[in-house]
């Protein structure tokens, strides 16, 4: 090295390549100091020549800690220690987030400069030291009375913020340990130093933020989500209970799409931090998402159904509130076939089994419809079910029974006394004229016509009765039940002035066109007979 230098074509400060680096600053980087005497002997040498990132040898030298060269170069040049660097960072905010205290300290005293002097990003050196987990440096920084502890650089984020950003415990102690440092400071992401810590899973962190009785432990950042709503998108059930013991956190602010703790933690499937959730009374069981979907109703629907009971189980648990089609808890359990949940909903008082979605159908409707006949039965036992109750277009839970063929539903339904079985819908269709239209098993069709109030006449819009339809589809079955009935008229036409006989005709049925002749003679010598006698 000595001969080299000694040489008249050697330049001392030449670069490499790649770093555009000189050999002082390798040395400061590698921390030779022997090296480092050799160089700064020569005349030539330029101890503030600069690499491609901005940084002089002294620079490099108090990131890596090498005492040795820093008091080499402070002492036998004149180089200046608050030179900064491309991203405008001097020698010292690198020891202060990668080295020790003393470094640091004695760049600082020696310097001459302030310690609040903050970066091209706005960072000062508590803010690096934090970083870092420069504990000695920052019990330093925080003791001298022209450093401010809550000075953010530009993106708003504090010391505080920093060093939970390292997940660096000891400087996030020493810096909550100041009265005057604002725990409840948010970055300009919106995130909070809590949020932030829950976001570094750092328990322990977490843990000295809820210790200072000034930290607001329900700030939301950008996305509405407070600390209890991260925790539990997180899974966290340590930190959920840690939020909860605090007596001033708020278990029911929502999110910025309507989404509070309890509901958050159902859509995310954590039965334990529902339960958790639950067991306090101050927990509103009843809050709705943006498609109006309570905890009971997103339960039910994700067929979580320890929890729906669990929810059952409060007796503020609002079971009637219908997310935003109107569908109510017992029409979704009905739809599910969750039987158990249907029984425990019917055991409630205050439960209306009556209640339509937007369409008009009621629970019972929803029953016949899906073929549910243990939910129908649970329904008709209830007194104040109404049977009768139609959609908007008019369709009864008899009309889905039948028209659906769900013949167990339809046979509970025909049992009711109190069951209307000649109810018509928007187009004029009876149960009866379902039945024929939609080829009814035989079985279904004669648990209609045994109902004595049935009326086997009744026509849709079009003036189509039952026995008319049969005859036109070629139903032999329908027919052949519906002529067996005294009180049937085999002769009424329809508004284009059809009757039945004539519609077998035209489609080519001649069983039922015979069927249909002997019944019609047969009517003809009673009516004759009738009047003989008179």
């Amino acid at each position: 090295m000595t001969l080299l230098l000694e040489r008249k074509e050697v330049n001392p400060n030449s670069t490499d390549l790649r770093y555009g680096r000189t050999p002082l600053a390798w040395a400061a980087i590698n921390g030779r100091g022997t090296v480092t005497k050799l160089l700064l002997a020569h005349n030539d040498i330029d101890p503030e020549l600069p690499d491609k990132k901005g940084r002089i040898p002294v620079s490099w030298a108090t990131q890596y800690g090498h005492d040795e060269v820093i008091e080499i170069l402070m002492k036998q040049t004149e180089v200046n220690p608050g030179t900064s660097d491309i991203n405008g960072w001097p020698p010292i905010s690198w020891a202060a987030e990668n080295w020790g205290g003393k470094t640091c300290i004695v760049n600082l005293e020696e310097g001459g400069f302030s310690p609040d002097l903050p970066d091209r990003n706005g960072r000062t050196l508590l803010s690096c030291a934090a970083s870092g987990g420069n504990d000695g440096f920052v019990r330093y920084l925080l003791k001298r009375e022209d450093v401010d502890p809550n000075r953010a650089d530009k993106d708003s984020r504090t010391p505080l913020w920093w060093a939970i950003e390292g997940k660096s415990r000891g400087a996030v102690q020493l810096l909550l340990e100041r009265a005057d440092v604002d725990p409840n400071f948010a970055g300009k992401d919106g995130r909070t130093p809590l949020l932030l810590a829950l976001a570094k899973e750092s328990q322990e962190i977490v843990q000295l933020l809820l210790e200072r009785t000034d930290l607001n432990p329900n700030l939301p950042g950008k996305d509405g989500r407070t600390p209890l709503l991260w925790a539990i998108e997180r899974k966290s059930q340590g930190k959920v209970q840690l939020l909860l013991e605090q007596a001033n956190v708020d278990p029911n602010l929502a999110d910025k799409i309507g989404r509070p703790p309890l509901l958050l933690a159902l859509e995310k499937g954590e039965q334990e931090l529902v339960r958790f959730l639950l067991q306090r009374t101050d927990v509103d069981p009843n809050p709705a998402d943006r498609y109006g979907r309570t905890p009971l109703l997103l339960a039910l629907e994700k067929e979580e159904r320890e929890l729906v009971q669990l929810l059952l189980q409060r007796p503020d648990v609002d079971p009637n509130l219908a997310e935003k089609d109107g569908r109510t808890p017992l029409m979704l359990a009905v739809e599910r076939g969750n039987q158990e949940a249907v029984q425990s909903l019917l055991q409630r008082a205050d439960v209306d089994p009556n209640l339509a979605d937007r369409s008009g159908r009621t629970p019972l409707s929803f029953a016949a419809a899906c073929g549910n006949d243990k939910a129908a039965q649970l329904l008709l036992e209830r007194a104040d079910v109404d049977p009768n109750l139609a959609d908007k277009d008019a369709q009864t839970p008899l009309s889905f029974a039948v028209r659906l063929a769900e013949r167990e539903t339809a046979q509970l339904l025909l049992k009711q006394a109190d069951v209307d079985p000649n109810l018509a819908d928007k187009d004029g269709r009876t149960p009866l004229l379902w039945a024929v239209q939609c080829r009814s098993p035989p079985r279904q069709l004669r648990l209609l016509l045994k109902r004595a109030d049935v009326d086997p006449n009744l026509a849709d819009k079009d003036g189509r009765t039952p026995l008319l339809w049969a005859a036109e589809l070629g139903n032999k079955h329908a027919v052949q039940f519906l002529l067996k009935l005294d009180d049937v008229c085999s002769s009424i036409a329809d508004n284009k002035g059809l009757t039945p006989l004539r519609q077998a005709t035209q489609q080519g049925h001649y069983m039922i066109v015979w069927r249909l002749l002997v019944h019609q003679r047969r009517t003809i010598l009673e009516t004759i007979r009738q009047a003989g006698r008179r």
